[in-house]
């Protein structure tokens, strides 16, 4: 009987030693990518050494992050992993919980107490303004406040709502309330993905008909909308590599013929579209909506002549409403603070632009660097 014992514990020995030098061999010959499509990021570089890098720390946490991002075969451990935490009961997976329906929410613990939305910052930068350009805020909550009801069982999140009316009461320029248009038309359409941490194309409307509404402007004909794709797994999605998750349609205006030039001012790229089709092919499929992130994009329409003008300063949040917006002005300009270094309201000044709306979901607006280098 011990024989036996010592046999299959040599072999389960001599397997897991296979297993981990296959795998230590494959680490080091197989090509290491720079970017990951599934996840949507740049994967950590190998962390050049120095002693004051080993002694701080940041030596090793780069490491850490290097021998993660390159494991061999990473994305199949990982829906191996998160098919293992789905059995055994786990609700919530790397911050997100599953939710009925297939949504997973991404867990929010922020309160009005502990926010740090740099309120400072953004009535600085109203104050930098000229007096007449009128600037407003639109919070816009995410999926696990308007589909609350989806939430396991015994889960525990704050309210954004009360985050949100917290900062509205302490900025000096206007808020745009977009809570109740979400939350009144959240039982009749799908306001956000699945599997992404974005607004879908109908809750973005949502958000241009609220900022209309807020401009005087109502009585607005709803547009028909057409189908981009139905291909698309998001950055939730990423998080888990949960194969069981069915892939999501993606929706745009139907028939927008409206003219535009649009133009990258970092790279001087002209287009005659603000939609980028190339992206439908891609992971990044949100990208359709004004390509990925940049600097400084600046729209013109060229079926209007009206002179109307407005800036954006926005997260990604803002792609996918834009195309709705730019439809009222001639001049829409779109800046990203996260990669736009210059001073925004010289940016203003210079244009003479009277309209300026900065678009943040209240999740990410919590640890975003760029709106705090607002000036």
């Amino acid at each position: 009987m011990n024989k036996s014992k010592n046999i299959v514990v040599v072999l389960v020995a001599v397997t897991v030693s296979m297993i981990i030098i296959t795998l230590s061999l494959l680490f080091v010959f197989l090509d290491k990518k720079e970017f990951s499509d599934t996840e949507n990021r740049y994967l950590e570089k190998l962390p050049q050494f120095s002693f004051e890098s080993l002694k701080s720390g940041e030596y090793i946490r780069k490491l850490e992050t290097y021998l993660t991002d390159h494991f061999p075969f990473r994305n199949e451990f990982m829906f191996l992993k998160t098919s293992a935490l789905k059995v055994i009961g786990q609700n919530k997976i790397s911050g997100l919980y599953l939710g009925d329906d297939g949504y997973l929410l991404e867990e929010y613990t922020v309160t009005p107490e502990s926010t740090n939305i740099p309120i400072d910052v953004l009535n600085r930068f109203n104050d930098n303004l000229p007096d007449n350009t009128n600037m407003s805020l639109m919070l816009v909550p995410t999926s696990v406040e308007i589909y609350s009801e989806k939430l396991p069982k015994y889960s525990t999140n704050t309210s954004q709502k009360d985050v949100i009316e917290y900062v509205y009461n302490n900025i000096n320029f206007d808020g745009i309330n977009v809570y109740d248009y979400l939350e009144k038309e959240s039982t009749t359409i799908d306001l956000y993905y699945k599997t992404d941490h974005h607004w879908t194309t109908f809750g973005a409307y949502l958000g241009y008909v609220a900022y209309m509404n807020y401009l005087g402007i109502e009585d607005l004909e709803r547009p028909t909308f057409e189908k981009i794709t139905d291909e698309f797994y998001g950055t939730f999605y990423s998080k888990l590599i949960d194969n069981s998750l069915e892939r999501e349609s993606m929706y745009k205006l139907k028939d927008d013929d409206t003219e535009y030039i649009m133009k990258d001012v970092a790279t001087n790229t002209v287009m005659d579209t603000i939609y980028e089709e190339k992206w439908l092919n891609e992971k990044d499929k949100y990208s359709y909506f004004l390509g990925q992130n940049k600097a400084l994009l600046e729209i013109q329409n060229k079926s209007v002549d009206n002179g109307k003008k407005i800036l954006i300063v926005k997260d990604s949040y803002g792609n996918s409403m834009i195309p709705f917006i730019a439809q009222e002005y001639e001049y829409i300009y779109v800046i990203d603070p996260r990669l736009y270094r210059l001073d925004v309201s010289d940016y203003v000044k210079e244009n003479e632009i009277e309209e300026v709306l900065l678009v943040y979901n209240v999740k990410t607006v919590e640890t975003d660097l760029g709106i705090r280098n607002l000036r």
